[in-house]
């Protein structure tokens, strides 16, 4: 079973309403902004409920289901996530909020100093990339079912 098998099996990304969009998007700013500036995100987005949004949320829906259709993206924000964070050169950081915590190697003999724990770190990193890029390594599965991530 190769690593992608089971892609087209996950369920769509669902777009938002335009209406939902413009309800959540002024609270998100509100702790950046003083009250003036929060009257004026909220007379904006009303404006741009009842000028183009409406058509631009038109216009998202039908890239979605023509990319269903075609079988060209997963996602709506598949093409866009891949220009603003994969391709750029440079760091984005300050965009993602990665978190992971690194529990106890497997191996405690390798674990007892730094080099020892970074190299095997380096290791298994190696060989899950080169598994992935060789589509080697098996889709993710919970007790005996396919891992649906956007469900």
């Amino acid at each position: 079973m190769s690593t992608y098998s089971n892609q087209s099996e996950l369920p769509r990304l669902p777009i938002p309403t335009l209406e939902e969009t413009l309800q959540r998007f002024p609270s998100k700013l509100a702790a950046l902004q003083n009250s003036e500036q929060r009257k004026e995100t909220k007379q904006i987005a009303e404006e741009f409920l009842k000028g183009e949004g409406p058509q631009l949320q038109e216009l998202l829906l039908q890239y979605e289901e023509e990319g269903r259709k075609a079988g060209t993206i997963g996602s709506y924000v598949e093409e866009f996530w891949n220009d603003s964070y994969l391709a750029p050169p440079y760091s984005v950081v300050l965009n993602l909020n990665p978190f992971f915590l690194l529990e106890d190697g497997p191996d405690p003999d390798h674990d007892k100093d730094q080099i020892g724990r970074a190299s095997s770190l380096l290791f298994a990193s190696l060989k899950f990339a080169s598994m992935l890029k060789s589509e080697t390594l098996a889709p993710d599965e919970f007790r005996g079912k396919k891992a649906l991530f956007w469900g």
